[in-house]
């Protein structure tokens, strides 16, 4: 098989469930003619794929994961491990991670509703039926049950509202910055 050039010329760092991906590599020293190349990936889930001759000069190694294999994958981190056998040798020869996110195509409604999105929502429902009633505390049968005051719910809401404003824009600043000024001593 011979790939074409839309593949990557190395291993991904992130694919999608359900993706058809395919890459080729080049391992000095080690050629397919002598040795066979195999990718582990382990995680949630687990596959192991045999690469197969590539290039011009059949001297690379290429990969390809069919759709019904990344499906099986469940979304996370993995790992992966390149490992290099000829006979009763074996050596393991590149490693790394993969982020396997989940196909939008096969989920189902709400199912990529993030915690953050829920916590929002579900604070918002929590202040919206409290206003009109306002009960901080009520006792029934001897049970008491006291409520977070709508103050707190608001720095709580405000708090997940940015954390959400983050999570879809990707800007995040963490601390302040501290200007420094530097002096030497003399001696």
């Amino acid at each position: 098989m011979i790939l074409d050039e839309s593949h990557n010329n190395t291993e991904p760092h992130e694919i999608i469930a359900g993706d058809s991906v395919t890459w080729s590599v080049n391992i000095p020293g080690y050629t397919p003619q002598d040795w066979t190349l195999t990718y582990a990936i382990k995680g949630e889930s687990a596959l192991n794929i045999a690469a197969f001759p590539t290039g011009s000069d059949n001297t690379d190694f290429g990969v390809f994961i069919f759709a019904s294999q990344s499906a099986a994958l469940q979304a996370g981190v993995y790992e992966w491990a390149a490992q290099m056998t000829s006979g009763s040798y074996a050596t393991t020869v590149r490693s790394g991670r993969l982020n396997v996110r989940p196909s939008l195509i096969d989920a189902t409604a709400g199912s990529r509703v993030s915690h953050i999105e829920k916590m929002v929502a579900a604070i918002e429902t929590v202040i919206e039926g409290r206003i009109p009633n306002d009960v901080q505390q009520y006792t029934i049968s001897g049970r008491s049950i006291t409520a977070i005051p709508i103050a707190e719910l608001m720095v709580l809401r405000a708090t997940y509202r940015r954390e959400l404003y983050y999570m879809i824009h990707g800007k995040r600043k963490i601390g302040k910055n501290v200007d420094v000024i530097f002096h030497s001593v003399g001696r």
